[in-house]
């Protein structure tokens, strides 16, 4: 092109076309959706498309009302599980295929995040963002703000904002459905997701002619319910606890939250008789954690809760044995069930119910009994004040009883419904010579050249046994560019725990959060069964020999999906006869909240840049273990074939590891789908 001369333009339109979806319209989690896109839609843009679902989430077994989510991080993404792309036609070429689609997306949406993009996905895929807003923010004992904290802000949930005030006297008046006050009759909302699709061809800016491979066919297989569905941090009793709703007081008063007036006792009368003050059918719940309104609390009428003891400090040398870092529920004679809600209005006298500035009311559907006793667990505790370590939890997806364990039910099992399910296309109008000419040079022996980013996962299984792991990679791609590697926790759990996170099947009377104190130098959560991906207690020493425990996260409610760390200490490539990098990359202290060995971030940052992953954020590198490297810089590529791939993974610290895992390695590489007269081929 001359400088001053003006390249021919061509004069396109671009319409937005709607595919439904070919067998059926309402589909569930687990079974398979498929699309045809025709050639009569002769190009289209495949980076503006998107898949457009209703999703609803329905309850199976639960038998309460409780507030639902989709994965928080990834939203209405978590729902796909595979998906494939096949030419159109007879020959049914498969262009695309991607296993374990949303492992690769919880990658690209950790690290390719900022407040702008999560906002936008919250509008969009429904993920959570409460980080942004600022709702239920971790006001006591600090902490991360974390997206799954809140329920405020988000598309699954209708808050109890009344048009004439804060209070719902009458609990006929609305609806106790599946999420919330649903008053159009719903038991649950109904959520409109927009989805991009995060494949090569439909992240590529080139148009698709899609005229040339005689349409396309796209399968989509849904993930399992119990993987997608989460409820929020705020009322989850398995993450982190010093972050819920604190327990105030019975009366509402300031001056009786460290009195026996205002406590709820479990201290015994004579003859073993149950003293009056034993019993309760209000609770009253404190302002921390921006508990400041009706829309701040996180339950819902008829939803089954439970009040729960967490311990706020350890010395250096206590150990697991002491109990301290235990937190248990305090076990009642009856199940804590919500009746009403009520934000009691401020007064400005410690004397007044509602004291200096206003305090959550729930009232309960019966009187309940503190029946601890200094027999069981409930001895460091044995009257419940609001100046202690209280709080308020949800008791529905795995409901605990005091004495006889799991209660009534079921295991936490919902079910996921989509409907009116289609793919948007945006249909590129080119003018008709354009397209006689481009058929002309086919039919006169040209050949069609379409390149695209794409990825190829490659699984190994690694047992908790091995201490030091090759992991072979049989790669055969000719143009390269990086790899990222994810080991995710190949464990089997059940619904209630892939919910919430809970790995106790004990009476709620036992410890059902547990911190691993160690040699009281560090508290580690990555050496313990579902632990939250090797976070760990942000920890403070203080100079009494104490430590504060400001951030707790608990159990990891995305295990399967996300990768874990599990005590690695250090990895290093094998490729072209020699080590890459020429040193081990160490990893050992990733899993601290405080130290991080910056060469595995130089090393991840290059091999996202080179996946086609904006490394924009490395917050969530605990929470998401990935191992990264770059094939190849810039525009370059890296020749796989005939080269054998090791990644040399060790776990020599003096922990074992205790997870079986998973590798999910995504080789990213150019793939060209190649039509020459009526053959349509793939080079890789």
């Amino acid at each position: 092109m001359s400088f001053w001369s003006v390249d021919d333009k061509i004069p396109v339109r671009q319409t937005k076309v709607s595919i439904p979806a070919e067998n059926g319209l309402e589909y569930t989690d687990g079974q398979k959706i498929n699309f045809i896109v025709p050639p009569t839609i002769t190009y289209f843009q495949p980076k503006e498309s998107y898949l457009e679902v209703d999703c609803k989430i329905s309850k199976e077994t639960i038998t309460t009302p409780v507030r639902t989510t989709l994965d928080p991080y990834i939203g209405g993404q978590v729902l796909i599980r595979d998906i494939r792309i096949h030419s159109g036609g007879a020959g049914a070429v498969l262009l695309e295929e991607i296993q374990n689609y949303n492992t690769m997306v919880a990658v690209k949406y950790c690290y390719e995040s900022n407040d702008n993009l999560r906002q936008k996905r919250a509008l969009t895929e429904g993920c959570l963002d409460s980080g942004s807003s600022g709702a239920n923010r971790a006001t006591w004992l600090g902490g991360h703000h974390d997206q799954n904290k809140s329920h405020q802000g988000s598309q699954w949930t209708q808050l109890y904002r009344k048009d004439d005030g804060d209070v719902i006297a009458n609990p006929t008046d609305v609806n106790p459905g599946n999420f919330s006050m649903a008053k159009e009759g719903t038991d649950c909302s109904k959520v409109k997701l927009c989805l991009p699709l995060h494949t090569g061809i439909f992240s590529n800016s080139k148009v698709f002619p899609a005229l040339l491979t005689e349409g396309l066919r796209i399968e989509i297989i849904l993930e399992d319910a119990n993987r997608c569905v989460k409820i929020p941090d705020i009322m989850n009793p398995h993450r982190d606890p010093r972050q819920k709703l604190k327990f105030h007081s019975l009366t509402g008063r300031e001056d009786q939250t460290d009195i026996d007036a205002g406590a709820w006792t479990c201290q015994e009368g004579a003859g073993g008789a149950v003293l009056a003050s034993d019993s309760t059918d209000v609770l009253y719940v404190a302002r921390p954690n921006d508990c400041i309104d009706l829309d701040s609390c996180p339950f819902v009428i008829g939803q089954h809760i439970a009040l729960y003891r967490a311990h706020r400090t350890l010395t250096q040398t206590q150990t697991e044995a002491d109990g301290a870092e235990r937190t248990f529920m305090i076990p009642t004679d009856h199940t804590m069930v919500i009746k009403e809600l009520e934000f009691t209005a401020a007064t400005g006298q410690d004397n007044l119910v509602g004291g200096r500035y206003g305090l959550l009311k729930i009232t309960l559907t019966q009187v309940c009994r503190n029946v601890g006793t200094t027999n069981d667990q409930t001895t460091r505790g044995q009257k419940v004040r609001g100046n202690e370590n209280y709080y308020l939890m949800d008791n529905t997806i795995r409901p605990y009883t005091s004495t006889t364990g799991v209660g009534p039910g079921g295991t936490g099992h919902f079910k996921i419904h989509l409907s009116d399910v289609k793919l948007v296309l945006q249909q590129i109008d080119m003018p008709q010579g354009y397209t006689n000419k481009l058929m002309t040079m086919m039919k006169g022996g040209g050949t069609m050249n379409y390149d695209f980013l794409s990825t190829t996962n490659y699984k190994y299984s690694q047992i908790a046994s091995d201490r030091v792991s090759n992991i072979r990679l049989p790669l055969s791609q000719s143009r390269a560019k990086s790899i990222i590697s994810v080991p995710t926790d190949a464990s089997v759990y059940q619904n209630h725990q892939q919910i919430t996170g809970d790995w106790q099947d004990l009476p709620g009377g036992n410890h059902l959060f547990h911190i691993n104190s160690g040699n009281g130098q560090s508290w580690d959560l990555g050496s313990s069964t579902q632990f939250q991906n090797a976070y760990t207690a942000w920890e403070r020493w203080d100079d009494d020999g104490q430590t504060s425990i400001t951030q707790n996260y608990g159990t990891s409610i995305t295990s399967g999906i996300t990768g874990i760390w599990d005590m690695m200490t250090d990895y290093q490539w094998f490729y072209d006869g020699k080590l890459n990098p020429s040193r081990k990359v160490n990893v050992a202290r990733n899993s601290l909240l405080r130290f991080r060995d910056q060469q595995s971030f130089i090393e991840l940052e290059k091999a996202l840049a080179m996946a086609g992953v904006e490394p924009l954020s490395f917050k969530d590198y605990r929470r998401n273990a990935v191992i990264g490297r770059a094939l190849a810089l810039q525009d370059g590529c890296y020749d796989c074939r005939g080269r054998d791939f090791n990644l040399q993974v060790n776990y020599q610290d003096h922990r074992a590891p205790m997870k079986n895992k998973l590798w999910h390695n995504f080789v990213y590489h150019l793939r060209r789908i190649e039509v020459k007269g009526d053959q349509i081929s793939v080079q890789v």
